[in-house]
C-alpha cells in the first residue's frame, strides 16, 4: 500500500474515533461535567451581556478543499499552478488547576494533497501532527494573562521528503473593558525551518447586542450573526490552509500563516454540544514558495481562487 494511502487511513481513522468520541460527551457526563463545574467555581471572568454568539469550539473534524491557483514560484518568474485537498482534526481539553489558573493540551491532525501542474515539483501529500499547550491566569477581574505553543511536524511525500518541524506561540493579555467590550495585546513567534519571526499583537471583540457580535481577534477577524443559539452566521477572514514554503532540495515543506482565506460559512446546532458547519469563499493571497540555492529571500506574487469546506465542531454550553 503507497504511504500517502497508509497516512490517509490513520488520519480517516483518528477522524473516526473522534466523532464517536464527541457524540459521546454530555454536560452531565464524567470528566466534561467536572470542568464545567470546575470552571463555575473559578474566578475566570467570561461572563458578558447577553449574547447568542456560542464559545470557540474545543475539538473539530473537517474537510476542505482549494481550487486550482497560479501564482509566481520564485524570483525568476517561473509559474506553477496548483490545487489541494484537505482533511483534519483537532482537539483542546482546558483543565482547571485552582480558582485562578487553567491549563489546557489538545491534538491536531491534517492530510493535504497538493496537486502541482507544470511546477518544480511533482504531486506529493503532507501529513501534520500538532500538539497544542496552553495556559491563562485570572489576575483580576478585569485582566488575564495567557500564553501557548504548539510543536507542530510536517512529513510530506517528496522525492527528498522527510519531517520538518515547526513552532508556533504567544504570550498575551486580555483586558474586559465592560461587557460588551474586550481587548487583546500581546506577541506572537513562528518558528520553522526555513523562516522565523515574531510579531506584536492587538485585538478587540465588540458585542452590538445579542445577535451580532464583531471580533478583530488576529487571524480571525469576523462579523458574527446569531439569532438565537441554533444558528451562527460568520464572515470574514482565517489563516489559510492553502499556503506552504517548499524546499525540493532538503524536502521541507512548511505552513504559512501569512495567507488569508475570505468567506462565509454558516453552523447549525444538531444536539447540546455538535455543530455542523459549511464555509464558501476565496483563498486570498495564497503563496507557494519554492526555494532552492538560487533564490534568496523569496518575495513572490501570490494568487487566489475558491475554497468550501465542512466541519463538525463540539462547542461547550455556555457555563455562566
Amino acid at each position: 500500500m503507497p504511504p500517502a494511502a497508509i497516512k490517509f487511513r490513520i488520519l480517516v481513522a483518528s477522524v473516526l474515533f473522534a466523532l464517536q468520541s464527541t457524540v459521546t460527551w454530555s454536560e452531565d457526563a464524567g470528566f466534561i461535567a467536572q470542568q464545567i463545574d470546575a470552571f463555575r467555581d473559578s474566578d475566570f471572568n467570561v461572563k458578558r451581556a447577553d449574547s447568542n454568539t456560542p464559545f470557540i469550539p474545543l475539538a473539530f473534524v473537517g474537510a476542505s478543499r482549494y481550487g486550482r491557483a497560479e501564482v509566481e514560484a520564485d524570483k525568476r518568474g517561473v509559474k506553477t499552478a496548483y490545487d489541494i485537498s484537505s482533511l483534519s482534526q483537532g482537539a483542546f481539553v482546558p483543565y482547571i488547576l485552582n480558582e485562578r489558573d487553567l491549563f489546557g493540551v489538545g491534538e491536531y491532525v491534517s492530510f493535504s494533497s497538493f496537486r502541482v501542474e507544470d511546477g518544480p515539483v511533482e504531486n506529493f501529500e503532507v501529513t501534520t501532527i500538532g500538539v497544542p499547550l496552553g495556559w491563562a491566569r485570572q489576575i483580576n477581574p478585569e485582566w488575564q494573562a495567557m500564553s501557548f505553543v504548539m510543536p507542530m511536524g510536517h512529513d510530506n511525500t517528496l522525492e527528498t521528503g522527510g519531517w520538518t518541524w515547526q513552532t508556533l506561540g504567544g504570550a498575551f493579555t486580555r483586558w474586559t473593558q465592560n461587557e460588551e467590550v474586550w481587548w487583546a495585546f500581546g506577541v506572537y513567534f513562528d518558528v520553522g525551518s526555513q523562516e522565523s519571526f515574531a510579531l506584536p499583537y492587538i485585538g478587540a471583540s465588540w458585542l452590538i447586542n445579542e445577535a451580532w457580535t464583531v471580533s478583530a481577534i488576529l487571524p480571525w477577524p469576523s462579523i458574527n450573526y446569531s439569532p438565537n443559539d441554533r444558528w451562527l452566521v460568520r464572515f470574514g477572514a482565517s489563516p489559510s490552509e492553502a499556503s506552504w514554503s517548499i524546499s525540493p532540495e532538503d524536502g521541507n515543506a512548511t505552513l504559512n500563516l501569512d495567507a488569508f482565506d475570505f468567506g462565509i460559512g454558516v453552523e447549525r446546532r444538531l444536539s447540546r454540544l455538535l455543530w455542523l458547519s459549511g464555509e464558501v469563499g476565496v483563498g486570498g493571497l495564497r503563496n507557494f514558495r519554492v526555494s532552492d540555492t538560487q533564490i534568496d529571500e523569496p518575495d513572490f506574487d501570490a494568487g487566489s481562487s475558491w475554497y468550501a469546506g465542512i466541519d463538525i465542531k463540539l462547542r461547550p454550553p455556555k457555563l455562566l
